[in-house]
């Protein structure tokens, strides 16, 4: 290859950022003015902007050079593109008209505008400082100071200490992380089921044969520890996972379920009628369980809602959690009639064939073990929309039974 013509880069040593100390400094305070000036104007009794835009789709594409300017503020102050106040101009002219202003005291859809002032020095504090925190050694501030705000967050819902994270209560295996989204929330609670359901049985000795779930009761010793990807391997037993929820629950329950390869006809929406006030109906859900138990299919995932966005409606979670409890009550006494005349049929045999029986029962034994275990599924409490009203004592009953739950997630900015 020939060598590059190109001209070499600058050493390390002659790096520049684009704006000084005091360029920041002074920039930084004609942003904040700009933001409060934007704040004041939404405010007024005939604010410059409609809340939605009245723009044409494509409208900003002319406005804008066609290449990216080579400076990120247009030029140095005094050169063409004046600098930082002519961003700022750009913005007013260009931006802010093709808005729709979620700000506005008079923005009414979706949910509550999504912004405070100290949310604003947050961001801006978190853009400083930068870090990544995909691990304890990455930023251990940050790690360590995820766990406890959501210890705080948890404390502040009124949910019991289950969710709190070890450091707070030795007895908790929970514990809470922040997510970009409830519909990524809702993967990492379908991932977390999926790995679950299909882990392998446990081993003797490892545990009761009903693993998992907040509400089954506690097993002897824990189960079998899951190997990392060991679960993709159970191609056959993925085929068979069914996820349930309301059918007034949010897309993002079949959107993850997209992503986690469980195809619709796999996604069970329950009732949910005008009658009982839009709450997923917990008989109709209990009947759909033992019909796929009966059917031999592997319930995975229950999605049950604090806030559904239609209509508000809050899922009776206790009764959710009554209705998984009795599907598969009755799926193992089922099971347990099933084992028992298998024993009668392998007696009668051992009666009619002498030794023979001995190979019968040794068969029976390993088919035992080979059979999947009765897990009940993850029951995951998606309360994005209403969840954060149980920071006022007097609407906690909406989390009542939260020791059934194995994951909840909500979303302060729609308080």
């Amino acid at each position: 290859m020939e060598p590059s013509s190109a001209t070499p880069p600058p050493p390390p040593s002659s790096f520049r950022h684009p704006w000084s100390r005091d360029q920041f400094r002074a920039n930084a305070h004609a942003a904040v003015d700009f933001i409060v000036s934007y704040l004041e104007r939404l405010e007024q009794p005939s604010p410059p902007w409609a809340v939605t835009s009245q723009v044409e789709p494509g409208f900003l594409r002319p406005r804008l050079p066609a290449s990216a300017p080579e400076r990120p503020d247009g030029g140095a102050a005094g050169e063409e593109g004046g600098g930082f106040s002519s961003f700022l101009a750009d913005v007013e002219a260009h931006i802010l008209p093709g808005l729709t202003h979620w700000q506005s005291p008079n923005f009414f859809s979706y949910f509550p505008a999504n912004s405070s002032l100290p949310g604003i020095v947050g961001e801006m504090l978190c853009a400083a400082f930068n870090v990544i925190g995909f691990s304890w050694a990455g930023s251990p501030a940050a790690t360590e100071l995820e766990a406890v705000v959501l210890d705080w967050v948890a404390r502040a819902l009124g949910l019991p200490e289950r969710f709190l994270s070890p450091d707070a209560c030795a007895a908790s295996r929970g514990g809470g992380c922040i997510q970009s989204t409830a519909s990524d929330a809702v993967l990492v609670a379908l991932l977390a089921a999926r790995a679950r359901a299909l882990a392998p049985p446990p081993r003797e000795g490892e545990g009761a044969r009903d693993v998992g779930g907040a509400s089954a009761p506690p097993s002897p010793s824990p189960p079998p520890p899951l190997l990392p990807g060991s679960h993709n391997e159970d191609a056959e037993g993925a085929s068979r996972l069914v996820v349930y929820t309301s059918e007034q629950a949010h897309c993002c329950v079949k959107k993850a379920c997209m992503v986690a390869g469980i195809p619709f006809s796999r996604v069970r929406e329950i009732a949910a009628p005008e009658s009982g006030g839009f709450e997923i109906d917990a008989p109709a859900l209990r009947a759909a369980l033992e019909q796929d138990l009966e059917e031999g299919l592997v319930p995975c995932l229950v999605v049950a809602t604090v806030g559904t966005t239609p209509t508000c409606a809050v899922d009776d979670l206790k009764a959710v959690a009554a209705a998984i409890d009795a599907a598969y009550e009755a799926a193992r006494e089922k099971e347990e009639e099933k084992e028992g005349g298998r024993g009668e049929e392998e007696r009668l045999e051992e009666g009619d064939g002498g030794g023979q029986g001995g190979d019968v029962e040794g068969g029976g034994e390993k088919e035992q073990t080979q059979r999947r275990p009765l897990r009940r599924p993850w029951l995951h409490v998606d309360a994005a929309y209403a969840g954060v009203s149980a920071l006022c004592p007097e609407y906690r009953d909406i989390f009542e039974g939260a020791e059934r739950f194995d994951s909840l997630s909500t979303n302060f900015h729609k308080w």
